[in-house]
Order: structure tokens, then C-alpha cells, then sequence
């Protein structure tokens, strides 16, 4: 085990140095494409929804 291998998570030298970084890339914009989503779909959707509700005449 030499001191190198304890930086492959953050100097990708390695396969798996390589594999882990792009394993925890692909989770970190998962989850922030994930509360990107829920976000805008709380700001988007909602007031619609509750336009919606407090319409429901005006819906052609």
C-alpha cells in the first residue's frame, strides 16, 4: 500500500483512481440535477397548479 494509492481518489492516475472519480461526478450531478429538478418544479408547477385550482373556469 503505498502513499499514492490514498490520493487516487483525487489524482486519477489509476483505473480505479479513474473509475471512482467518475462514479462520485455522475452521483454529485444526479443529486443536484435531482434538487434542481424539485425546485424548479416547486416554482414552476405549483403557482400553476394553484392558478389552476383557483380558476378552473378560465381552463379552456
Amino acid at each position: 500500500m503505498s502513499p499514492r494509492d490514498d490520493f487516487a481518489g483525487f489524482f486519477p492516475e489509476t483505473i480505479g483512481g479513474i473509475i471512482m472519480m467518475a462514479l462520485f461526478t455522475i452521483i454529485f450531478w444526479i443529486v443536484n440535477i435531482g434538487l434542481l429538478g424539485v425546485l424548479v418544479y416547486f416554482v414552476v408547477v405549483g403557482p400553476i397548479k394553484a392558478e389552476v385550482h383557483a380558476h378552473p373556469d378560465e381552463v379552456s
